[in-house]
């Protein structure tokens, strides 16, 4: 991928497009369920989703694998910016297709562990 000022518009555009379409679906789930964790649930399973169909055609088809802005667009700003589990999920299948299962794993709990521990230490310094 080569940086230039449209590819960042595009990542620009697309976060913007994913993060108020996150925020809207929490906004929804929160005042049909009444719990706001489900919005998260929906949105990383949904983001996941979206994430797989997209990589797909994008990949699949010879005109859209060409494009340089449809990949920054979607996977990169409306999909991450829609949820960060997408591209956890887009990264995971990398090291799988790779057959490197021991990177896989340590990615994991690297990612979920550091998550966790980095969370409390920020919560914790203000205390």
């Amino acid at each position: 991928m080569q940086l230039s000022f449209y590819s960042v518009l595009f990542v620009a555009l697309g976060g913007a497009l994913g993060s108020v379409s996150r925020y809207l679906v929490s906004i929804v789930s929160l005042s049909i369920l009444g719990i706001g964790f489900y919005g998260t649930a929906i949105v990383n399973i949904l983001g996941c989703f979206l994430m797989g169909i997209l990589s797909e055609i994008i990949n699949s088809y010879s005109d859209l694998n060409k494009s340089q802005y449809l990949q920054p667009l979607f996977a990169i700003g409306f999909c991450s910016s829609f949820t960060t589990m997408s591209a956890f999920v887009y990264d995971m299948n990398k090291l799988l297709s790779e057959n490197s299962i021991i990177f896989l794993i340590m990615y994991v709990i690297f990612n979920l562990l550091g998550s966790l521990l980095f969370y409390y230490l920020g919560t914790g310094i203000l205390r």
